[in-house]
């Protein structure tokens, strides 16, 4: 009978290309050494994937020199990249660790969509579970939350997930398994290495806290797959997602709100602080918005609270031109006959009464717009009274000269440019638009 963890990654890699995170370190290179032993019984391939973070210089390249040697030695295929987790943390303002992870899962997510693994494995066990339970109930989490990682998701495969630290470490003298130290490990000006250092071992001596909390996390996970069943749905659209709150629930709209920042790839950080304030954004007038973790924006738009990544507004102007014309993300379409593929509705003018001059461009302070078959007003008026949100207005193409709107993209053509009886039919043209 095999033992525990090698039977754990036969039976996750059984047939499968599999790209195995290895750092290194004890868990890890456990990780490695069961899979050459499956490997024996087992049909499937793998290749080491190894990420030299950029933190600890010297040190950091010798565990990266020590696995690739390792692969060496063993006739496996050793994939290293190196990243510079210090600029983006500087960049983004995330910490070292986070920074690191963001990259590390850069690289791992890059080799699924290219095709070049079916599945990452990655070595995370039940003490680490614990830890990351742990660490979001300090932080304030929900119960999504509490069910902590998965053993398997979207591709990323956890076979130590049910295994604990000292099996890990019996099976590593068992088979005599080289590791090397982070010696970063032992430093406890990092959140996770405070709780795996000194706060887990302390509630241990009360009573088995491990066990309990990754318990805790199989509960949540459970209770979690059945509330989801009941979760409000999300409009996601390219940039954005909308929930409707006319009348939900609040447990549901607290849910549909953080499943809205998880559809904007936005987890970490998250707290119920946060959701809190985007309930409270429900009570504002319409347009309200405020700033929340990782750049994203949550706008109160009618019925509606839409969250998107905040872009900065750019101001955009272009010959008017008969064909497709690049406007900022988009391609503006004009033609006999133009139709978009994203749906966006066609609108058709008088390409005759389109004055010489004419300019396709964002909207500008002073833009007015003469309704077709209706009077003239501030294009801002004209937005609101469409219900067209805020978010959106900068990124609309406008037909126009001077400060007089001549059409507005997907929405309505101007009086001024509409089809007459004395029309001719070759001046009768189609616009639309749709994303790049």
């Amino acid at each position: 009978m095999k033992e525990k963890i090698i039977q754990n990654v036969s039976e996750a890699a059984k047939n499968q290309r599999i790209a195995v995170g290895v750092s290194g370190g004890v868990d890890s290179m456990v990780l490695l050494r069961a899979l050459i032993e499956a490997k024996k019984s087992t049909d499937f391939s793998f290749f080491i994937v190894n990420i030299e973070h950029g933190i600890r210089g010297q040190s950091s390249e010798n565990d990266s020199r020590f696995v690739a040697d390792f692969a060496r030695s063993h006739g496996i295929e050793c994939r290293t990249f190196k990243v510079d987790s210090l600029r983006r943390a500087k960049e983004f303002g995330e910490t070292e660790e986070e920074a690191a992870r963001a990259l590390r899962y850069g690289v791992f997510q890059k080799l699924l969509i290219d095709g070049d693994c079916d599945k990452v494995f990655l070595a995370h066990h039940e003490d680490d579970q614990a830890e990351t339970v742990l660490m979001r109930i300090i932080r304030g989490t929900g119960i999504k939350g509490l069910s902590g990682m998965q053993k398997e998701t979207r591709g990323y495969v956890r076979p130590l997930l049910d295994v604990s630290k000292e099996e890990i470490l019996d099976f590593q003298k068992k088979y005599d398994v080289p590791y090397v130290v982070d010696e970063t490990n032992f430093e406890n000006d990092k959140t996770r290495n405070l709780i795996r250092n000194e706060i887990m071992p302390l509630l241990n001596r009360a009573g088995d806290a491990t066990g309990s909390l990754n318990r805790l996390s199989r509960i949540a996970a459970d209770t979690e797959e059945f509330l989801s069943t009941l979760d409000l749905p999300l409009e996601i659209s390219k940039d954005s997602v909308g929930i409707d709150v006319k009348n939900p629930p609040v447990f549901l709209l607290k849910r549909a709100i953080r499943n809205a920042f998880l559809a904007l790839n936005v987890e970490k950080d998250v707290e119920e602080k946060h959701v809190l304030i985007v309930l409270d954004l429900l009570q504002k007038e319409n347009g309200a918005s405020v700033d929340m973790p990782y750049g994203v924006v949550v706008t109160k738009e009618y019925d509606k609270i839409v969250f998107s990544k905040s872009k900065q507004k750019q101001a955009f102007t272009t010959p008017f031109a008969t064909g497709k014309v690049a406007f900022l993300d988009k391609t503006v379409i004009i033609d006999k006959t133009a139709k978009s593929k994203d749906g966006v509705k066609t609108l058709t003018f008088d390409l005759s009464k389109i004055p010489a001059g004419a300019v396709i461009r964002t909207r500008e302070d002073g833009d007015v717009f003469t309704k077709f078959s209706g009077g003239t007003k501030k294009l801002g008026d004209y937005f609101t009274d469409k219900k067209i949100p805020k978010r959106e207005r900068d990124e609309i193409p406008l037909v126009a000269i001077g400060k007089d709107v001549l059409i507005v993209v997907g929405t309505e053509i101007s009086d001024k440019v509409k089809i007459n009886e004395i029309t001719k039919p070759e001046y009768i043209f189609e616009i639309t638009s749709e994303d790049n």
